[in-house]
């Protein structure tokens, strides 16, 4: 996935939640930005035991609410709890990228699936 600040490499549970990792490649392939459903209506929850909001850099299905999984997503930035049996977690990012020591995650302006990731008119903030 290209950003304002590099390519995050992110790690797909496709054994875990396969119906959230399919519909994510999909939605990346498209590269529009704009969303969309593969399943025709929004997907159902698929909550795996061991997948568990316990770490940041986590990525999962930014739902409305039971079985409703549509085309946003989430990065979590720390420990979340209150997330768990409500978002499906589909993967993660192993390089910490989304916030580690340099960057956090308002450095991200813009995320974007496409050839070339832009920045808006709003200035990055980085840690000091």
């Amino acid at each position: 996935m290209k950003t304002t600040v590099g390519d995050v490499e992110l790690e797909l549970w496709a054994k875990e939640t396969p119906k959230a990792c399919r519909h994510f490649i999909q939605l990346c392939m498209e590269g529009t930005g704009e969303g969309g459903k593969i399943y025709g209506e929004p997907f159902e929850d698929q909550f795996y035991t061991r997948l568990r909001f316990c770490r940041r850099d986590l990525i999962a299905v930014a739902d409305a609410g039971k079985n409703d999984n549509g085309s946003q997503f989430l990065f979590t930035l720390s420990f979340t709890p209150d997330l768990q049996n409500k978002h499906t977690i589909f993967g993660f990012s192993p390089d910490n990228i989304i916030c580690n020591e340099k960057f956090c995650c308002r450095d991200f302006n813009l995320l974007s699936f496409i050839e070339k990731a832009t920045e808006d008119e709003e200035e990055s903030v980085k840690k000091n």
